[in-house]
């Protein structure tokens, strides 16, 4: 009832439907995530589901990738159009990720871009360049950890060798959007 009041105030048949329509895509209604799936898909019109689905085969997933994140993180189909694609842009083009590590880790789509990806990044790519990370660092580690952890991990054991970090680090959280 919290998460979609909005779905469950729908006609009995309209709900049956989206019901039907979540368990054809795979979700186990036994699970948080079909509330979820239930919840993303009766507030989603279909032209604008449709519209995602181009968004992301546009930034390089499958049909099928879309539906594995939308599975894994029902919310990814939430996100607006310029989110979508300035997230993926930045990881995609500017760090060079593929996009099919993202349709296993849709959540990152809605990582603050201004506020987590670029400073995190930027301090990896300098990181990268001087050679004091592998090349296959964990990007949960990078992304999805607290900052206090991502502080431990990336920036204080690299105070001698790249002592510019932490200010590098901080100017980007400042850069206004």
């Amino acid at each position: 009832l919290k998460c979609a009041p909005r779905v469950l105030g729908s006609s009995p048949d309209r709900f049956k439907e989206i019901v039907e329509r979540v368990k054809k895509m795979g979700f186990n209604p036994q699970r948080q995530s079909f509330v979820q799936g239930v919840n993303v898909i009766g507030r989603t019109a279909s032209s604008t589901w449709k519209r995602k689905v181009e968004v992301y085969k546009k930034c390089g997933w499958t049909e099928e990738e879309v539906l594995v994140a939308f599975r894994k993180f029902p919310r990814c189909m939430l996100a607006s159009e310029s989110k979508i694609l300035g997230a993926m842009d930045f990881l995609v083009r500017e760090m060079g990720f593929n996009p099919s590590i993202f349709a296993n880790r849709p959540h990152l789509i809605s990582v603050s871009l201004r506020k987590t990806l670029i400073p995190r990044c930027s301090v990896v790519q300098v990181l990268l360049s001087k050679g004091l990370v592998d090349k296959n660092f964990s990007l949960q580690l990078l992304l999805e950890c607290p900052e206090n952890q991502f502080l431990k991990r990336f920036i204080i054991p690299h105070k001698e060798g790249a002592p510019e970090l932490l200010n590098l680090y901080q100017e980007k959280l400042k850069i206004p959007n």
